[in-house]
């Protein structure tokens, strides 16, 4: 898949710490690009979704939120906050949509599936969907790329840090992410640790 194949594919390019479950993942170029197109293959096939159509995203501001970004890239569909006239919605477990299609995202760090008692009636688990798509878009896809210097940046979870991913990968460098409660000298440890620059 041609998205992210300007990256050298085995090292580190999205890392997450979670302060409140006490955990750090890592994603290499190969991992996302296979998250990507597990992502464009249930978008395109679960939800019957073409190239233009829309989804609305509103879930936790973690790894899943940037491989299902990338996938709706790499399927020619645009993604944003619920505008309520989306046929397609993912959400987190907090969240609520009119769209008919809804898909649960979780809060795990790993991406557990999510326990039947926390989906709403007709709502699909994303980790347990997701799972059953090929790591391979057969596809044509665009090229996450631009002009720009490769740099390692850290940022708190934010609103923001899916598109400064984004940004991230297509200038070739990487991201540390962090989400939860962390003190201003936590955060500077983590950036020293990851040898990474505050944006």
């Amino acid at each position: 898949m041609e998205l992210l194949s300007h990256l050298t594919p085995t090292e580190p390019r999205v890392t997450v710490y979670n302060e409140a479950r006490g955990s750090r993942v890592e994603f290499s170029a190969v991992t996302l690009s296979n998250w990507a197109a597990k992502v464009a293959g249930m978008l395109r096939d679960e939800c019957d979704l073409a190239p233009g159509d829309a989804i609305a995203l509103d879930v936790p501001h973690d790894w899943q939120e940037i491989v299902i970004a990338l996938g709706a890239i790499a399927a020619g569909i645009t993604y944003g906050e619920p505008r309520g006239d989306e046929e397609v919605a993912l959400l987190g477990v907090d969240k609520q949509s009119d769209a008919p299609t809804q898909i649960i995202v979780g809060d795990d760090p790993l991406g557990a599936p999510l326990p039947d008692s926390a989906l709403p009636p007709g709502a699909l688990d994303f980790a347990t969907t997701v799972r059953m798509y090929p790591d391979d878009f057969p596809e044509p896809t665009p090229s996450l790329t631009r002009e720009g210097s490769p740099t390692k940046r850290i940022v708190r979870a934010s609103e923001n840090s899916c598109a400064q991913a984004l940004e991230q990968l297509a200038t070739g460098g990487s991201i540390v992410i962090v989400r939860g409660e962390a003190s201003e000298e936590r955060f500077a440890h983590i950036a020293d640790v990851e040898r990474a620059t505050a944006w």
